[in-house]
Protein backbone atom coordinates (compact mmCIF):
# COMPACT_ATOMS: atom_id res chain seq x y z
CA UNK A 1 0.00 0.00 0.00
CA UNK A 2 1.16 3.33 -0.76
CA UNK A 3 0.08 7.08 0.39
CA UNK A 4 -0.59 9.33 -1.93
CA UNK A 5 -2.64 11.97 -0.36
CA UNK A 6 -1.32 15.63 1.60
CA UNK A 7 1.31 16.16 -0.33
CA UNK A 8 1.07 20.24 -0.77
CA UNK A 9 2.53 22.35 -0.13
CA UNK A 10 5.14 20.66 -1.54
CA UNK A 11 7.71 22.28 1.05
CA UNK A 12 6.21 21.54 4.12
CA UNK A 13 4.59 18.20 3.83
CA UNK A 14 7.72 16.47 1.66
CA UNK A 15 9.56 15.51 4.16
CA UNK A 16 6.48 13.62 5.74
CA UNK A 17 4.18 12.86 2.49
CA UNK A 18 4.86 11.06 -1.19
CA UNK A 19 2.75 12.46 -3.99
CA UNK A 20 1.18 10.15 -6.14
CA UNK A 21 4.20 10.06 -8.83
CA UNK A 22 6.72 9.63 -5.74
CA UNK A 23 4.48 6.34 -4.56
CA UNK A 24 4.63 4.96 -7.78
CA UNK A 25 8.05 5.62 -8.01
CA UNK A 26 8.16 3.38 -4.64
CA UNK A 27 6.19 0.78 -5.91
CA UNK A 28 9.00 -0.11 -8.52
CA UNK A 29 11.91 0.50 -6.54
CA UNK A 30 10.73 -2.08 -4.03
CA UNK A 31 9.30 -4.25 -6.94
CA UNK A 32 5.97 -4.58 -5.64
CA UNK A 33 4.00 -7.05 -7.62
CA UNK A 34 0.41 -5.23 -6.34
CA UNK A 35 0.12 -1.41 -5.53
CA UNK A 36 -2.52 -0.34 -3.51
CA UNK A 37 -3.33 3.26 -3.61
CA UNK A 38 -3.84 4.79 0.39
CA UNK A 39 -4.14 7.67 2.80
CA UNK A 40 -6.31 10.12 0.49
CA UNK A 41 -9.80 11.77 -0.21
CA UNK A 42 -10.82 11.13 4.07
CA UNK A 43 -10.02 14.63 4.92
CA UNK A 44 -8.76 17.94 3.61
CA UNK A 45 -5.34 18.31 5.37
CA UNK A 46 -3.34 19.65 2.45
CA UNK A 47 -3.65 21.93 -0.44
CA UNK A 48 -4.40 19.44 -3.51
CA UNK A 49 -8.13 19.03 -4.50
CA UNK A 50 -9.75 15.59 -2.64
CA UNK A 51 -9.81 14.28 -6.15
CA UNK A 52 -6.61 15.23 -7.15
CA UNK A 53 -4.16 12.48 -5.65
CA UNK A 54 -6.11 9.25 -7.47
CA UNK A 55 -6.24 10.55 -10.87
CA UNK A 56 -2.42 11.41 -10.45
CA UNK A 57 -1.50 8.06 -9.11
CA UNK A 58 -3.40 6.14 -11.99
CA UNK A 59 -1.90 8.40 -14.75
CA UNK A 60 1.83 7.45 -13.32
CA UNK A 61 1.00 4.37 -13.26
CA UNK A 62 -0.13 3.81 -16.12
CA UNK A 63 3.19 5.29 -17.78
CA UNK A 64 5.17 2.89 -15.39
CA UNK A 65 3.08 0.03 -14.37
CA UNK A 66 0.64 -2.55 -16.03
CA UNK A 67 -2.94 -0.47 -14.78
CA UNK A 68 -4.13 -4.12 -13.43
CA UNK A 69 -1.26 -3.85 -10.54
CA UNK A 70 -1.81 -0.52 -9.24
CA UNK A 71 -5.10 0.08 -7.06
CA UNK A 72 -7.70 2.83 -6.74
CA UNK A 73 -10.44 1.52 -4.76
CA UNK A 74 -13.40 3.18 -3.43
CA UNK A 75 -14.91 3.52 0.04
CA UNK A 76 -16.70 -0.50 0.39
CA UNK A 77 -14.74 -1.87 -2.82
CA UNK A 78 -12.39 -4.65 -2.17
CA UNK A 79 -10.03 -6.80 -3.80
CA UNK A 80 -8.28 -10.14 -3.16
CA UNK A 81 -4.87 -10.88 -3.87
Amino acid sequence: AMPIGAYEPTLMMQSTHMNPEEAVQAAIDVQANKTLAIHFGTFDLSDEPLSEPPERFEAAAVEALSIEDAWVIKIGERRVF
